[in-house]
């Protein structure tokens, strides 16, 4: 099978990964905020959509590439789903980090960890589920979106259990 430079042909399209992890990201930060704005400060509220779907973006774009990295060296599809929960982890603690520093610059550091931590919690088990199914599709070259949609507000109770688990963790 010839490979196109730039474009992988099994994995799908850059542009279109950014695209759908810009919206995932992005879309789900927008509705998590929206259930716990009586509890987030503001600055966290606009900037965790925003930095959600800037990261998710960056690693969509590298997303087919990393990929067709994984499959030409023939790599199973269980281990690269298993990859998933990580890929989220470190996602989430990327864009709960960035969304963060508004707290930091608040003087909030407990909430910035807490902000760090329920983010890469949330989106590690959002992802572990999402993450299968959207690259079978991508492979077969079926729709994605309803995966993506689907994603998007799953992760509500998701997320609502990382954040009452950390509460109570935290005390905060």
């Amino acid at each position: 099978m010839h490979v196109t430079i730039g474009r992988p042909r099994v994995t799908g399209d850059p542009g279109r990964w950014a695209a759908e992890m810009a919206v995932l990201g992005a879309g789900s930060a927008a509705i998590v905020c929206g259930l716990l704005a009586t509890f987030v400060p503001p600055a966290f509220l606009l900037a965790a959509p925003m930095t959600a779907g800037l990261t998710g973006g960056l690693l969509g774009a590298a997303a087919p590439f990393l990929l067709e990295a994984a499959r030409r060296r023939g790599a199973p599809f269980w281990l690269v789903a298993a990859a998933g929960p990580l890929v989220g982890a470190g996602w989430g603690a990327a864009a709960g980090a960035a969304a963060s520093v508004a707290l930091l610059l608040d003087g909030q550091a407990e909430l910035a960890a807490l902000g760090v931590g329920v983010s890469a919690a949330a989106a590690a088990a959002q992802v572990a589920w999402w993450w299968p199914p959207y690259i079978v599709q991508t492979v077969r070259g079926g729709p994605r979106w309803p995966i993506t949609v689907a994603a998007a507000f799953a992760c509500v109770p998701v997320a609502l259990v990382a954040f009452s688990a950390a509460i109570a963790l935290t005390g905060v």
